[in-house]
């Protein structure tokens, strides 16, 4: 079910970013704005958690995979 909210968030984040650059406006820019603050609370407080497998952690924190 995450998985599938952030997916969708993800599309929706990339039309609003779409949007801006084909008719940039500071509406649409604070709109982004809040949702990137908002999906980056979702995987950082329900999605990061709750990964277990350490090459994923690796990716998380940007570190190099060994």
């Amino acid at each position: 079910m995450l998985s599938l909210v952030l997916t969708l968030d993800h599309r929706r984040l990339e039309e609003l970013v779409e949007e801006f650059r084909n008719s940039p406006d500071l509406s649409t820019y604070y709109e982004i704005r809040r949702a990137f603050i908002n999906h980056i609370y979702w995987e950082e407080e329900f999605l990061f958690p709750k990964v277990n497998d350490s090459s994923l952690l690796a990716i998380i924190k940007c570190l190099p995979v060994a």
